[in-house]
């Protein structure tokens, strides 16, 4: 402030206490803490909402309204490239925390028989889709305009990109499946 430099040392939420109705202060990391843990009781239940779009979607927006954002855990924790998964289940209970690069890795590793099945040319932009999940987390699966953003749009348009999988519908399946591979483990 004024020219001088100014250091946060510790921050922490306000909750209303139910016992005594009095206000009590808590870190903001157990806060989230306790909030996941509210909705979800055990890292499974988490992970079979989360493994859906819709799931995701209510995820978040269930956090959200309890005052949890991934925008601020990722800015508290300093853990830009934990996937947000894996950054709810180290929050909430301590778990592992794997980046997006790990998990696609993993997937290739352990899911080559599906990742196989499809055509070299199909494969390719699988890859690139699981490339760009690494790089900037599971919206890139999440909404397929994506196909339209390089490096993907050089493979052709949405519907060109669609016929290398037998059609809009095969590859709307292919990557739902893909996004589901992502969290199976």
């Amino acid at each position: 402030m004024d020219d001088s430099q100014v250091f946060i040392t510790a921050e922490s939420v306000y909750v209303l206490d139910p016992a005594d109705d009095k206000l009590r202060v808590i870190a903001y990391d157990d806060f989230a803490a306790d909030q996941i843990r509210r909705l979800y009781t055990y890292p499974d239940d988490l992970r079979a909402r989360w493994r859906t779009v819709d799931g995701r979607d209510e995820i978040v927006q269930e956090l959200a309204r309890r005052g949890v954002t991934f925008s601020e855990l990722v800015e508290r924790s300093g853990l830009i490239g934990a996937d947000p998964f894996d950054l709810l289940v180290h929050v909430a209970w301590n778990g592992p925390l794997t980046t997006r690069r790990d998990r696609v890795n993993q997937l290739r590793r352990g899911q080559r028989t599906f990742l196989e099945r499809f055509a070299p040319d199909a494969r390719a932009i699988l890859d690139a889709l699981l490339d760009k999940y690494a790089e900037h987390g599971i919206d890139q699966l999440d909404d397929l305009a994506v196909l339209e953003v390089p490096p993907l749009s050089s493979y052709g348009s949405p519907l060109e990109i669609a016929k290398r999988f037998g059609g809009p519908e095969h590859l709307r399946r292919a990557v739902e499946r893909l996004g589901d591979l992502l969290y199976a483990a």
